[in-house]
């Protein structure tokens, strides 16, 4: 519920969850509202996408088979699976303005505020993935310095990579996934219905356990309500995108199990550390230890504490 904190005709509400533009559906848009529909499309879109990733890792594998300019060959598959996440978001585009008739707006891509969205979104990212590797240097399970001769050009380019991929993702799940949901279901099913099939579909990763599984059903709850919260998926797309980056770029760890990222700072990880794998993940990386469940879980705090100004997004 919506509390009023005061001022001229309660201007200012703290914790609001209520529907935007972007969870409110159009007349004229042509939208499956029905969970299985949307389940299903959202895996459609899925299988496009890791098609995409998959043909453009290989050819770009066998190009480079020993790498390229610095970077290790694993790194340049790592490059070309990150590229083709942008299949994924030119369809998800395509498909919600062309087949559903959706509104930029109810794609989550309001045009307000666009670079204080990503600024600040960019700053959370880091502080978030910051304090997770803090807490595991702390616990004892790794140390972190600097790396030698770091490939800058590169780390830039994935930096770039790395946004494509978290837009991507916020796309598919929160803008098609959970914005298609809001004409049959609350917002509350809108968030564990998305975030529960974003968590699914990591799975497949290498490494995974149950404290990953879980941190990122939590990711993927504070990336929903803080499109809630916002209106829009630039903040979210931020948040998600500098995680992956200072996980992969700038602390040299695994994103989601994936290794290969050019990175400035280096991170030694103690494996005979009782902390290597509760704390900070083991082979999946910080994301499978309970290190980042106390991060997402102060962000979550943090986001319903959020006290918002009513703006027409919110109307």
């Amino acid at each position: 519920m919506a509390h009023d904190t005061g001022g001229r005709g309660g201007r200012f509400r703290f914790p609001a969850f209520a529907p935007t533009r972007m969870m409110t559906p159009r007349p004229g848009e042509r939208v499956d509202g029905r969970p299985i529909m949307v389940g299903l499309l959202c895996l459609a879109l899925v299988g496009v996408g890791v098609l995409a990733r998959t043909g453009i890792e290989c050819l770009v594998g066998m190009a480079f088979p020993t790498g390229l300019w610095g970077l290790s060959a694993a790194g340049i598959r790592l490059a070309a699976s990150l590229l083709g996440t942008a299949v994924t978001v030119v369809c998800v585009i395509l498909w919600c303005r062309l087949r559903e008739k959706r509104r930029y707006v109810r794609v989550g891509l309001s045009g307000r505020g666009i670079a204080s969205e990503c600024g600040i979104g960019a700053l959370g990212g880091l502080i978030l993935l910051a304090g997770a590797v803090g807490i595991c240097t702390a616990g004892g399970g790794l140390d972190v310095m600097r790396g030698e001769h770091t490939p800058v050009g590169w780390v830039i380019l994935f930096g770039l990579l790395f946004i494509v991929q978290g837009f991507s993702e916020e796309l598919l799940f929160r803008a098609h996934l959970m914005a298609g949901l809001s004409g049959t279901c609350p917002l509350w099913g809108c968030v564990v219905i998305n975030a529960s099939l974003f968590s699914l579909l990591h799975l497949f990763n290498s490494g995974i356990g149950v404290i990953s599984v879980i941190n990122t059903f939590l990711f993927g709850v504070l990336m929903s309500l803080l499109v809630l919260r916002r209106g829009s998926i630039w903040m979210a797309g931020m948040v998600h995108a500098m995680w992956n980056f200072a996980e992969g770029c700038l602390f040299g760890g695994a994103v989601s199990g994936l290794h290969g990222a050019p990175s400035v700072l280096v991170t030694v990880v103690r494996v005979d550390a009782p902390a290597y794998r509760f704390l900070c993940g083991g082979s999946y990386g910080p994301e499978g230890g309970l290190a980042v469940t106390v991060v997402l879980s102060l962000g979550l705090l943090a986001v319903v504490l959020w006290p918002t100004k009513r703006t027409e997004r919110d109307l």
